[in-house]
């Protein structure tokens, strides 16, 4: 991005003395840069490396699929990896040491420009590691603080490869910020057309496209923002999105430009303004844009502009409008987005609150048919003149497209049919009947384009023979967890494996059982009244549940996630994972516990939660005692032993320094206890 340059130079024929400033103690100043200059760390490390991906894509004259992989709790790192040019060894220092440096001062098609994005994962972590694939050679450089703290940047590896060029940053995170890194990725490429390819389990955001007016200008409902793109201000602050990132304009900057006051008075949703770089000026930390008087100045025009098209949008739409259908559509369309106020009169129609009403409104019978009560609707058989409300003289605007007309007596029952059918996939219908005018019920059926109730077909359904069932004998009532709270079950229609308990002790304990059971396995828990009980005892698909949980035994699945839920050495273990040469025995034995365990775990991701009442059977099993009693052994042997280990994410880049490490500290104590 060009940077804005300022020229204020004094004119004076006095001779004075002059000093330069410079910087004193560098260390002070990377401190304050690393640690004080960014509000929302995650936020901004992950917006930059992506628009750093993003660019060096553009710099090869590539599209936006590059690639981002989002952390999850079996692999807490957050990975961006562009096919663009790479970084050369002689450009490394430059980008990723020396803050000020940067290469995108030139060019507008390029985010950032103050030589502090490709640093800012140092606002979060000691260090990180960058991957650079230049001319068939990958070099992995490690960035950390350094002895001062200024920051070092070392290459741990230089091989050949046939990897396509390019850069990749990864940042180990922390297990508390894994959702916040997710949000930050979901935030970063909302507004992007072109999405780059995000590996792991984030659903890549849908497009979301509101009312868009030229090139600039579009307004979104609020609600279909998610939260961490409309930010934490409780106002309806618009949104420039520059460059395709999002940047809330503050209230200071809104308060400054008058025109924004106007815009708000027509716009009902959140506005948003898309312009590239080099438009506004923003804060060094990009987090936000500045307020200054290049940004004042543009902003004044742009809202201006913005003003000017909203308007324009509004008086062309209705402009275009010659029927009173289409007029009625357009305000619809438009009032869900637009103040449309002095629109609000067509014919010998006027809109009031949202309602259609007319002195022709006032001479038909308007029957309002809502959809009724969902509990039922699946045994309602007919429509009474109780669920309707008649006698209305006005419309909803939104409900113009489900108004009918009827002309023609039918029975009951078949007009129920209509109306049933018509409901399947509708809220409610409009029912207009002939009053004492029938000029007046023609000219509205023309007016607001109603439909002809008598063209609704429906299917007959096929009628089933009724089989009269002797209750007392062969229907009982289940008590369930979901759905209805009760059912009742024919014994000799019925297929489903039941777990019963006397309906005395159907207790809440059992929910999170039967949820399990409804996804795993062939069974339901009910419970039975009394009487039921006696008439269930020699059906084989009813069985007692205090029986199946005397019988049951733990399986590996079971046993595993028991020994997930009591281990206390994740952290340190998951460095390790992949590492090969370590002597330790001990320790390498329980990597391969630990990495069966997980393994148990993936294969089993798509399940529910193994119940608790299960774990208490796999907690006092053999093999679970005996791993609590190891894992507590690893734990003393880490901390008296290895501890480099307890700070793992500070060392996750130097994984062959840490195999060397754990072998120097085995051999200096071996035969020590």
């Amino acid at each position: 991005m060009k940077l804005q340059s300022h020229s204020n130079k004094l004119d004076t024929n006095v001779e004075n003395e002059t000093q330069e400033f410079g910087i004193g103690d560098a260390s002070v100043v990377i401190e304050i840069l690393r640690n004080r200059l960014y509000q929302h760390k995650v936020r901004t490390l992950v917006q930059e490396y992506i628009c750093n991906a993003r660019d060096a894509m553009r710099e090869s004259g590539k599209d936006n699929q590059f690639k981002v992989t989002v952390p999850n709790y079996l692999n807490p790192v957050f990975k961006v990896r562009d096919f663009g040019p790479g970084v050369s060894p002689e450009r490394m220092k430059n980008v990723f040491i020396m803050y000020g440096s940067s290469t995108k001062r030139t060019s507008n098609n390029q985010t950032g420009g103050f030589g502090l994005g490709a640093k800012s994962a140092w606002s979060y972590t000691d260090s990180f590691t960058i991957v650079s694939v230049v001319d068939g050679i990958r070099r992995t450089y490690v960035a950390h603080t350094g002895v001062n703290n200024n920051g070092r940047l070392d290459l741990v590896s230089s091989e050949k490869t046939d990897e396509a060029s390019g850069t990749e940053i990864q940042v180990a995170v922390k297990e508390r910020d894994i959702e916040e890194f997710r949000n930050a990725v979901h935030r970063a490429i909302f507004f992007w057309d072109e999405r780059p390819i995000v590996k792991g389990d984030l659903d890549v955001p849908t497009l979301v496209k509101g009312v868009r007016i030229g090139d600039m200008v579009e307004v979104i409902a609020n609600d279909l923002l998610p939260s961490c793109v409309k930010g934490s201000s409780w106002g309806n602050q618009p949104l420039a999105v520059i460059d395709g990132i999002p940047y809330t304009i503050d209230t200071g900057l809104t308060d400054k430009v008058e025109k924004f006051s106007e815009i708000d008075d027509l716009v009902k949703g959140r506005l948003i303004l898309h312009f590239g770089n080099g438009i506004v000026e923003v804060a060094a930390s990009r987090e936000s844009i500045a307020d200054s008087e290049i940004t004042i100045n543009s902003m004044k025009k742009i809202a201006g502009k913005a003003l000017i098209e909203v308007k324009t949008h509004i008086s062309d739409t209705f402009g275009k409008v010659k029927t009173n259908s289409e007029y009625l559509s357009t305000y619809s369309l438009m009032s869900g987005s637009f103040e449309v106020k002095g629109f609000a009169t067509f014919g010998d129609y006027s809109i009031e609150y949202g309602r259609i009403v007319s002195t022709l409104l006032e001479k038909v019978i308007l029957t309002d048919i809502h959809d009724l009560d969902r509990r039922r609707r699946n045994k309602i058989n007919k429509i009474t003149k109780s669920e309707m409300s008649a006698g209305r003289r006005m419309i909803d605007v939104d409900q113009i497209n489900n108004l009918f007309y009827l002309t023609k007596e039918e029975p009951k029952l078949q007009q129920n049919k209509r109306i049933r059918e018509y409901l399947k996939t509708n809220k409610s219908m409009l029912l207009m009947e002939l009053g004492q005018d029938k000029a007046a019920f023609d000219q509205v059926i023309k007016d607001l384009n109603a439909k002809d109730f008598h063209a609704i077909t429906y299917t007959e359904a096929p009628k089933v023979a009724k089989v009269k069932v002797e209750r007392e004998n062969e229907q009982i009532c289940l008590h369930q967890f979901s759905g209805n709270k009760h059912k009742y079950v024919t014994l000799a229609g019925n297929t489903q494996k039941w777990l019963y308990v006397p309906v005395d002790q159907f207790s809440e304990e059992y929910r999170e059982l039967d949820i399990y059971f409804r996804n795993q396995e062939e069974f339901r828990i009910c419970a039975l009244a009394h009487k039921a009980l006696s008439m269930v005892q020699d059906d084989a698909n009813f069985s007692p549940l205090k029986d199946w949980l005397d019988a049951y035994k733990a399986d590996s699945a079971a046993i595993n996630y028991a020994k997930r839920s009591v281990s206390i050495n994740c952290d340190e273990i998951n460095i390790l994972d992949g590492i090969n040469g370590i002597r330790d025995k001990f320790l390498t034995d329980m990597i391969a516990e630990y990495e069966k365990m997980h393994a148990s775990l993936v294969s089993n991701s798509g399940k529910r939660t193994i119940p608790e009442v299960f774990l208490k059977v796999a907690n006092e099993l053999p093999e679970v005692k005996d791993f609590m009693e190891k894992d507590g052994q690893l734990q003393k042997l880490i901390k008296e032993k290895y501890a480099l280990l307890l700070d793992f994410s500070r060392y996750s880049s130097y994984k062959e320094e840490l195999v060397f490490y754990i072998n120097a500290k085995y051999e200096a104590n071996k035969g020590v206890k």
